[in-house]
């Protein structure tokens, strides 16, 4: 039987727990528990209440430390037009007509690089109640408690609002009553538990990715709808920018009652599909909230779509050499989705995944790439692995799971790849006996090149780092030097 590491420390707790009883017990009485009878122990427990009991109050109000607060989940997610904070009432459930389609506006996976024409239809701004303060007030006991002493950094906070993007790792905040999530993936959403209370703006994607794996209720979860204005109250306003990173991943742009344009782009790639958004050409962003992750010179890698391509014509390489070829291709929970399935498409096959990872793939509401999945392994060549399984060990193993295949070839995409190759070395190549891995500069970052080119297309009033926070500093300088350089 496995291991459960939950139900030892819970065992531990009342081994604990009985044993500070007994010694109390003891105490008390000078016999231990195991000598006692049923009659000995039961008076035992009255003079131990007894010696708890408090001097002075009323005794005979009863208090329960098992109290559940139970709200009932709504059978769709919270319309756009309840973009307000929740009272403590029962959710209302939705119409069928007020529901947002599973495509969510976004790019799918499998339209690729297709970026949709136009700025997105302006939707009537919806007024909110003046009653918003009541949920604020709400205890932060049902929240993540052991971040709840953390101080939430000030690049998490939307200036003179009381929204916060991607801070749920610090609990319930004062005076915050709006959460904003801009994607799927655990360093933007670590702390929000199936116990939080509050809402939560986020895409059809992620909202329903939240309420799967982390089993949040829907009635908190705000679904916005991309390329539209939605009105959050107070003159205060925000439009989801699809932003190039994974499923689901969107930019906050927010119009503030000062008129001022604030930009949280959360994870971002800002390749042609991002820099050709008519959106900048219409505003002018006051604060740049920027995903710094790649800000290094040495990071210069090539275009998704060029390094795919590059990939696909090397695996069609090895497979000319291995008839019987065996594919790997490493993912994290959610992302690098484009790599198998522009595969599938280039090879003609089905692609192998597992029942969780199955699950997660069917939020994305991609109706062809639902349909190129498959639970069975042995029906196709192309399976998907997570990212940490592809070493030479467990390689190793895998590929002699599966005899009838020759040869096994393992795609590591990720930006790390990336070491100043040229166009003609792109793709760095391990072969081990039977094993070949290829490390492909496929990332969903921005790089160096192209977080310069996106703050020079947007130029922005001031610029603040959300990653490498420690070189704020040296980060404002070298933006101030692309600034002065094209001005």
């Amino acid at each position: 039987m496995d291991f459960d590491v939950w139900n030892y420390e819970s065992l531990k707790t009342r081994l604990r727990k009985r044993r500070i009883f007994g010694e109390v017990i003891c105490t008390l009485t000078e016999t231990s528990p195991l000598e006692m009878n049923k009659n000995e122990r039961k008076a035992s427990q009255q003079s131990l209440t007894k010696f708890f009991k408090r001097e002075n109050g009323d005794q005979s109000k009863k208090y329960s430390f098992n109290e559940k607060h139970s709200v009932e989940e709504a059978d769709t997610f919270s319309s756009v037009s309840s973009v307000r904070p929740l009272a403590k009432e029962k959710p209302r459930k939705l119409s069928h007509t007020r529901r947002h389609s599973s495509s969510s506006g976004q790019t799918t996976i499998t339209e690729f690089f297709k970026f949709p024409d136009g700025k997105g239809k302006v939707v009537e701004k919806v007024k909110v109640a003046n009653n918003q303060k009541q949920a604020s007030s709400t205890s932060a006991s049902s929240a993540n408690v052991k971040h709840k002493f953390r101080r939430c950094p000030k690049y998490k906070f939307v200036p003179g609002t009381s929204f916060v993007v991607d801070a749920f790792k610090f609990g319930k905040i004062p005076d915050i009553e709006l959460y904003f999530l801009s994607h799927f993936h655990y360093d933007h959403y670590v702390g929000l538990t199936r116990h939080f209370d509050a809402p939560i703006c986020c895409s059809q994607i992620t909202a329903s990715l939240v309420h799967l794996k982390l089993k949040v209720p829907k009635s908190f979860l705000r679904v916005l709808s991309v390329n539209e204005w939605i009105n959050l109250g107070d003159d205060n306003s925000v439009i989801l920018i699809d932003a190039n990173h994974c499923p689901g991943a969107v930019m906050f742009l927010f119009h503030l009652k000062n008129d001022h344009y604030v930009l949280h782009t959360g994870d971002f790639r800002a390749e042609r599909v991002v820099l050709d958004n008519p959106i900048w050409s219409s505003i002018q962003v006051d604060y740049l909230y920027l995903d710094t992750t790649y800000f290094n010179p040495a990071y210069i890698f090539p275009c998704q779509m060029v390094a795919i391509t590059k990939m696909i014509s090397i695996v069609k390489q090895i497979q000319q050499q291995h008839n019987k070829l065996l594919i790997l291709v490493g993912t994290y929970e959610v992302g690098k989705e484009r790599i198998f399935t522009a595969l599938a498409e280039a090879l003609d096959c089905k692609v192998a995944v597992e029942k969780n990872k199955m699950q997660t793939l069917k939020c994305f509401g991609d109706k062809k790439l639902s349909d190129s999945l498959t639970l069975l392994k042995s029906s196709t060549f192309l399976h998907v692995v997570p990212m940490g399984f592809l070493n030479r060990r467990k390689l190793t193993a895998y590929l002699a799971s599966y005899p009838t295949y020759e040869h096994l070839v393992a795609i590591k995409p990720t930006g790390w790849e990336f070491s100043g190759r040229t166009e003609d070395n792109l793709i760095d190549i391990q072969k081990m006996n039977k094993i070949t891995i290829l490390g492909v500069p496929y990332s969903e970052h921005s790089s160096f090149a192209e977080l310069k080119q996106f703050v020079l297309k947007l130029r922005p009033k001031q610029v603040v780092p959300t990653v490498n926070v420690s070189a704020r500093a040296e980060i404002n300088r070298v933006i101030g030097q692309w600034l002065n350089e094209s001005s």
